[in-house]
């Protein structure tokens, strides 16, 4: 089988690919809030061959496609894969629609999360201001289910328990 063309792909995840951040309230850590971080690719179910092409490209195996209803995703969520693997292609071979910006701006947190930054509420909060301009509807509004305000909350309630259990 021949390789995918690189520009091809690029064109390709300009359509149908996603880069995400996802923020779950998780008390088991220090400051409540949990990232979690994907770049997925979505088809109808009757493309399972390119689908496997698609994450051949990017180094990995069918493992990472999963079916969810009439829809093959291939998906990462490891941060090193997505650092070295899928962030440099999209350095190379740059996105041409406004997704680009998510890219940038999920690109941000990658490297913030390398650096470990969610750990603390000052990266914390940096990552939710840059997580919440990504992914936005027609009218530039956030299609999140939960607010920012609602993750501050939770790093402010963490961060006064903190404070009051010496």
């Amino acid at each position: 089988m021949e390789p995918l063309n690189a520009f091809w792909v690029t064109g390709f995840v300009d359509g149908e690919g996603c880069f995400s951040i996802q923020f779950v309230e998780n008390q088991k850590y220090r400051l409540g809030v949990e990232v979690r971080i994907s770049f997925s690719v979505g088809q109808n179910n009757t493309s399972k061959i390119m689908m496997e092409r698609i994450a051949l490209f990017f180094c990995q195996k069918s493992k990472n496609i999963r079916s969810d209803k009439n829809l093959l995703k291939y998906e990462t969520r490891s941060l090193n894969h997505i650092l070295t693997t899928v962030i440099p292609h999209f350095q190379k071979y740059p996105l041409q629609s406004n997704k680009k910006n998510d890219f940038l701006a999920f690109s941000k947190v990658c490297v913030l999360l390398q650096q470990k930054q969610h750990l603390t509420s000052r990266g914390l909060k940096e990552i939710l201001d840059i997580s919440y301009q990504m992914n936005l509807d027609f009218k530039e509004e956030t299609r999140r289910n939960k607010t920012k305000s609602f993750f501050l909350d939770i790093l402010e309630k963490k961060s006064f328990q903190e404070k009051t259990n010496f």
